[in-house]
């Protein structure tokens, strides 16, 4: 709960922090390579048939947005770098998402919907939970980072990441004025 220029407003942490790692993600992609880190243990994913078809298919492009993946026989790939930008904690789950984007967007003209859309779930994977507990300067850092963003009011998803309420609309609230 924020107060700014005679405003309540009300920040979804986790919405906020996606708008905020998904806006930089995006920047770097459009203007630079997207900066990746070496994992010390890779990861082993083992898919089905099907999605290791597809994940074959887009390793080149997984690749150019900080994912690196290596088969390693079978269905059986390894992961071995993810941008810096996300944390590791989540590099399954991710890697399965994408493949399920990739399925529902399959139309090679909708390439870059599907692009954004990893970079989407990118975000999400790695931003803040809504029930973590942050400090002080946590909060006014992902407030002062979200300032900044394009689109501060929604997470790449479309929702809301800030709700304002005025002295107006709270009077309305409480019943006090029609």
């Amino acid at each position: 709960i924020v107060q700014k220029n005679n405003c309540l407003m009300l920040v979804d942490q986790h919405a906020a922090h996606e708008r905020v790692i998904f806006e930089a993600l995006k920047k770097r992609h459009r203007t630079l390579s997207i900066q990746s880190q070496a994992l010390l243990v890779p990861e082993t994913l083992d898919l089905t048939h099907k999605e290791a078809d597809l994940l074959n298919s887009i390793l080149e492009d997984l690749s150019r947005i900080g994912i690196k993946i290596e088969p390693f026989g079978g269905t059986t790939f390894i992961v071995k770098s993810i941008p810096q930008l996300i944390e590791k904690k989540q590099i399954k789950p991710l890697v399965l998402e994408i493949i399920e984007s990739f399925l529902e967007t399959r139309d090679p003209s909708s390439k870059n919907k599907w692009m954004e859309d990893c970079l989407i779930s990118m975000a999400c994977h790695t931003a803040i939970r809504a029930n973590k507990a942050m400090q002080t300067g946590e909060m006014e850092q992902l407030l002062k980072d979200l300032e900044k963003c394009e689109n501060p009011f929604h997470c790449p998803h479309g929702r809301p990441a800030i709700v304002c309420l005025d002295a107006g609309q709270m009077e309305k609230l409480f019943k006090r004025v029609v």
